[in-house]
């Protein structure tokens, strides 16, 4: 909070607020099935089937039920960024 509030010159009180209100907005759309596209990145959710999976720990196989995930690509700026690094 305190890096983006010296970012922006906003307070960090205002800033946790529009951060709050922002995960409400993407909480929402997604749970509503739609895509949403930010600045730095978009955000869709996805059906995943369900699987077997082995617990690390015992070895054991473990039934993971259908769920909806979220798939989330970040934008073209933060990829390039991060490839000249």
């Amino acid at each position: 909070m305190a890096t983006l509030s010296k970012k922006t010159s906003i307070t960090a009180k205002d800033c946790k607020k529009f951060l709050d209100g922002l995960d409400e907005v993407v909480m929402d759309t997604l749970l509503a099935g739609d895509t949403i596209r930010l600045g730095f990145a978009t955000m869709a959710p996805r059906d995943v089937a369900a699987k077997t999976a082995k617990n690390p720990r015992t070895g054991a196989a473990v039934q993971v039920p259908a769920h909806i995930g979220v798939k989330v690509s970040v934008s073209s700026r933060i990829k390039d960024a991060l490839k000249s690094k």
